[in-house]
């Protein structure tokens, strides 16, 4: 159940999460956890979070978002690896130590398309789960890898 006080937290934090003009307070992203996540975050689960409409359909958006940003597609290849809460909000995004250029656009384009994640489930239920996501740029194509 969503309680008013996650729902006030939500859409307060909704902007920062999709444009990624501001960092997220503590407070802010304890408050997260602890309300979308039951204070339980899991590194391993039964079925990763996947993308409503397949990673094909993703790496097209996330192609167009940069392309309407003017950002060059250079390639190469780049890890990330993030939360993917119940509510499939993306928090604390981090990218593996790998060089790839302009990681603030592909980190803006992650956070665009957050509401296409479906989260993971453990023993059945809905919970909130690192995942690994690999972008691989090759001719102005992305190719999206999913893993724990």
């Amino acid at each position: 159940m969503i309680t008013k006080k996650f729902l006030l937290i939500a859409l307060t934090s909704l902007p920062v999460l999709c444009f990624g003009q501001q960092t997220i307070t503590d407070s802010a992203y304890n408050q997260i956890i602890n309300t979308d996540c039951d204070g339980k975050l899991f590194t391993r689960v039964e079925t990763i979070p996947a993308i409503k409409n397949g990673t094909a359909a993703l790496a097209d958006s996330i192609v167009a978002y940069l392309k309407t940003k003017n950002t060059p597609l250079a390639n190469g290849k780049v890890e990330f690896r993030f939360l993917v809460t119940s509510q499939s909000l993306l928090l604390n995004i981090q990218k593996e130590p790998r060089i790839i250029i302009n990681e603030a656009a592909l980190r803006e384009a992650l956070e665009k398309f957050s509401a296409l994640w479906i989260p993971a489930r453990q023993n059945g239920r809905i919970v909130c789960a690192y995942v690994r996501c690999e972008l691989d740029f090759f001719d102005d194509t992305l190719t999206i890898k999913l893993g724990q």
